[in-house]
Order: C-alpha cells, then structure tokens, then sequence
C-alpha cells in the first residue's frame, strides 16, 4: 500500500459521507471514515492512514477549533432530532388497571444494520425450537474475579429456568495476552461453581 494508494481510499470514503460531513464539520464521527478504509483494505498502514485523513481533514475545514472547556455529550440529540422522534402514549386497560400507568411506546428510527435475513431467523428458530441459548463469553488472558461468576450465574440460570442451554464461548481475540493456563482455569471454575456448559466454542473458530 502507497501513500498514493492510501490516499485514493480516503477520499473515496470522504466523497461517500460528502454531506455530512460539509454539515457537522469536525463533529462529524471520523472513525467512519477510519473504518470504511480498513473494510475495503485491511492491510493499510494505521499511522498514515491516520495522517492522510488528517491532512484532509486540514485541507477541506481548516484548522480545527479550539474547545471551549465544555465536555460534549456523545450523540446528544438536537432540537431537530427531539422533534423527529416520535412518542405515543397508548392507554391499555390491563396495565393501567395493575399499575396505574399508561403504556408508552417510542418509535425510533429504522435501522436494519446487522438484521438476520428470512433465512437465518428461520434456520435459527429451528434450532433453538423456541427455546433460550445464552453465553458466558471471557476472554483467556487472566483469572477469573466475582464479576466472571455474576455474569456466569445469570447466564447458565436464564437458560436454565427457560429449558435452554449456554455455550461457554471463549473471546480469543487478543492471542498476544492469552494462554491455555486461563483456558483450563476458566474450565475448571465453571464447573467448580456447578455450571454444564452445552458447548465450548471460540471466537476464533469464526476466523480463517
């Protein structure tokens, strides 16, 4: 990869968010550009891919200002925004008979990101038949604390209360940091607290 290369593949991304970019200025979220690159080329050089987003940056709105102090509130909404989501109070005679109150319903936006196809639900919901299938997911590179046996207790007992079954499913993403020693001890813990996984999976099983 080139700095020419580089190049070509940020401006592609900062032609494809043009908009909203000319609209929110240096609040518009860059990690969308960052992102767009490593997904059509993951073998981009980080540290210039960084600088050419920053020199375009610097080329298209100038320097950025200077804060003013005030810590910004991630995705807080506009007046606009407020305004365009919608808020209908339902009144439903079981609920306010048992608790007094109405039944508010929010209607956001759509956003079908990462929605399973027809296909998959139905693959799915032949597998589970209806039943719940939880997943207790640490990652291998330490020992287990009382946080580790909350989230263990909840999942394992969801499932079981509900005729389904949990996965213990190994996060092994960082193999720099993990090792077999955590593996065996995060096993051994499991069952020690009187947890059956119904499977040992990884992460990585997903991974070329």
């Amino acid at each position: 990869m080139t700095e020419a290369d580089t190049e070509k593949l940020v401006e592609d991304q900062f032609t494809k968010f043009k908009d909203d970019i000319e609209k929110l200025k240096y609040d518009f979220q860059w990690n969308k550009i960052l992102f767009g690159v490593k997904e059509t080329q993951k073998w981009v050089d980080s540290k210039l891919l960084m600088k050419v987003i920053s020199d375009k940056q610097l080329a298209l709105l100038g320097e950025r200002p200077k804060a003013d102090g005030k810590r910004k509130k991630p995705n807080k909404m506009t007046n606009e925004d407020k305004k365009a989501l919608k808020v209908n109070a339902k009144k439903d005679p079981e609920a306010e008979a048992t608790t007094g109150k109405n039944i508010i319903e929010l209607i956001g936006r759509d956003c079908n990101i990462g929605a399973n196809s027809d296909e998959l639900l139905k693959k799915h919901n032949e597998f589970t038949k209806g039943k719940i299938y939880t997943r207790f997911p640490p990652e291998p590179n330490g020992y287990l604390h009382i946080g580790h046996a909350k989230a263990m207790r909840f999942n394992f007992t969801i499932a079981k209360e509900n005729g389904g079954q949990c996965y213990l499913r190994f996060d092994d993403t960082n193999p720099c940091k993990e090792n077999h020693e955590f593996i065996d001890h995060i096993k051994k813990n499991c069952e020690w607290l009187g947890h059956k996984p119904y499977k040992v999976t990884a992460s990585s099983d997903y991974f070329q």
